[in-house]
């Protein structure tokens, strides 16, 4: 209704006075359009409003300056009308960016927080007995159900990162695999290459292709990584 009113004050204004102040009070009102009608709805409505400015400047003026003007008020209007769209698709790309960004940083922080919370308790599970096991039983479970929670919560704005973890993994050679999993034993890197019979320069640079495969910065986040995607 309010758009309605302002291109009828346009024409009128064009009618009486038409002192070139109306092509902007046209864009004004091409540039709400954006918020309040589809993309056909609002280009029928520029369509119908620089139609009845047109008449209003032949009214005005003449048929023939009428027609010389509409190309270029119609050009006007369209562009501050698609370039309000583009302004508010790029907004809310920016603020969909800005939510992924927070829910990936939540899920990392969180899912690394409860899987190191379910290993401990996994350990403070064969240390007890009676009832104080079957405490650590149900906190562990509960950690499970937590962890459960916010992986569905955090899937659908992780996609994109999940399928990079699994591609990272998929790439991880047999014994960068087998070093993965000593890793998660806690074996430091001579102790790794004790066990494989390897030098320990050689393990430095296989954990160090399992870093940048996996895309993390330290060991315990390849682990944690690595245990989540059910690899280890």
């Amino acid at each position: 209704m309010a758009l309605a009113l302002q291109g009828a004050a346009v024409a009128v204004m064009v009618g009486l006075l038409c002192n070139g102040f109306e092509g902007m009070l046209l864009v004004f009102i091409a540039a709400q359009l954006r918020r309040l009608a589809p993309l056909r709805t609002g280009a029928a409505w520029l369509a119908a409003q620089t139609l009845t400015v047109a008449a209003a400047l032949a009214v005005h003026w003449s048929p023939r300056a009428a027609v010389m003007l509409m190309a270029p008020y119609a050009g006007f209007q369209l562009f501050a009308f698609f370039a309000a769209r583009l302004h508010a698709q790029l907004a809310e790309q920016s603020r969909t960016a800005e939510r992924l960004r927070i829910a990936r940083e939540l899920h990392d922080a969180l899912g690394h927080h409860l899987t190191a919370m379910s290993l401990n308790l996994e350990v403070a599970a064969h240390q007890t007995s009676g009832a104080a096991h079957d405490n650590v039983r149900a906190a562990q479970s509960l950690a499970r159900l937590l962890l459960g929670d916010v992986r569905e919560l955090a899937y659908a704005m992780k996609q994109g990162q999940a399928t990079d973890l699994v591609e990272g993994l998929a790439r991880l050679t047999d014994r960068e695999r087998d070093v993965l999993r000593l890793m998660a034993g806690g074996y430091s890197n001579r102790e790794i290459a004790d066990v494989l019979a390897t030098a320990e320069g050689t393990v430095k640079n296989q954990v160090s292709s399992i870093l940048a495969k996996l895309g993390v910065r330290d060991r315990t986040r390849a682990v944690l990584k690595a245990i989540e995607a059910g690899v280890i």
